[in-house]
């Protein structure tokens, strides 16, 4: 009960979705999703307070946006704490908070109330394309829910609510709902409080660097190319080396370490371990630019060239709904 009554006091509520604040100064939280294009919004408080707030940055690819909350001065918001999303494992309690539906009306005091609602972690460290390594929840989680915390007992942020897996495209909730990490959160705020590169910021990937999909023995993952002369090969990988890890975080197959080098962001210097003829060696590398997951495109070139556009989409009822925009590609260029 304290803990949901915390979390209401620092929703926010965000056109059709949710949002978090993270500061006193009110720097919020919401998805990319969510907030769309827009250089500025109107957001509402549990209190019922509304106030303009702008975009500072925002992560297409990881679905994220910064936004300030422009207050008068002196004016202090309530806000959640961080918490460790590392520390999480499955089985254990959270609660999210969000708007699904739209269902929240104003009460008698004229305040808002979002929903919150319990669950546990079904399972830590999933890659769900831009959700590098998110966390798997049942606690409800439906449409308007995006961009709302997902909060341990003790009220702290340990992730934020946005996708969930459907079946017969149905958009309500499977029991199967995913949230970006806080780890990952907290290795992109720095920059995305500067304002990143033109209002945005790019995830990292090891340029040149093909692997299996599994390494010997579910220990590892084997690398299985190197390109001559790429961001990998300058670092010193070799064909059939075993990626054992990334900084302090195992790899066990490659799912896991492009989940664990999709939570930094580009030019962020990694520490990457490899086996090699019975020896462990670190490889420090700086992290190049995501491109997507077509790691195989300059060792088989297509027959023919083939017209690109750089979005994924979903398929809905109304029609597809573009879930993901390639930086750089055709489509991030039309807007």
């Amino acid at each position: 009960e304290e803990c949901s009554a915390y979390a209401l006091s620092r929703f926010v509520f965000f056109g059709g979705g949710s949002g978090v604040i993270i500061s006193e100064d009110g720097w919020c939280l919401t998805h990319h999703h969510v907030a769309g294009a827009r250089k500025s919004a109107r957001v509402t408080l549990h209190d019922g307070r509304t106030f303009p707030a702008r975009l500072a940055c925002t992560d297409p690819v990881g679905d994220l946006s910064l936004f300030k909350i422009e207050a008068g001065e002196g004016v202090k918001f309530p806000f959640v704490e961080f918490g460790d999303s590392d520390a999480l494992e499955p089985g254990r309690y959270v609660i999210a908070c969000g708007n699904p539906f739209g269902l929240a009306l104003p009460a008698k005091d004229g305040k808002l109330h979002p929903s919150v609602t319990l669950g546990i972690v079904s399972a830590v460290h999933r890659r769900q394309g831009g959700y590098f390594d998110c966390i798997q929840t049942d606690a409800a989680v439906n449409p308007g829910n995006s961009g709302g915390p997902l909060l341990t007992l003790d009220g702290r942020l340990v992730g934020i609510t946005g996708r969930i897996s459907t079946r017969f495209f149905h958009r309500a909730n499977s029991g199967v709902g995913y949230a970006i990490s806080s780890r990952q959160i907290l290795n992109f705020l720095p920059e995305m409080k500067k304002g990143g590169d033109d209002g945005k910021v790019s995830h990292g990937q090891v340029a040149g660097l093909v692997l299996a999909v599994t390494g010997p023995g579910g220990e590892g993952v084997r690398v299985t190319g190197v390109r001559s002369g790429s961001p990998a090969g300058e670092a010193g990988f070799r064909r059939d080396d075993i990626v054992l890890q990334v900084n302090q975080y195992p790899v066990r197959n490659n799912e896991l370490f492009l989940g664990v080098i999709g939570t930094y962001p580009m030019g962020t210097e990694v520490k990457i371990r490899v086996r090699r003829g019975g020896k462990e060696l670190d490889l420090p590398v700086i992290l190049d630019r995501y491109a997507g997951t077509d790691l195989w495109s300059w060792i088989v070139p297509p027959s023919r060239p083939r017209s690109y556009l750089g979005v994924t989409v979903e398929p809905t009822k109304a029609g597809v709904e573009i879930v993901d925009v390639r930086p750089g590609s055709p489509a991030e260029e039309a807007g």
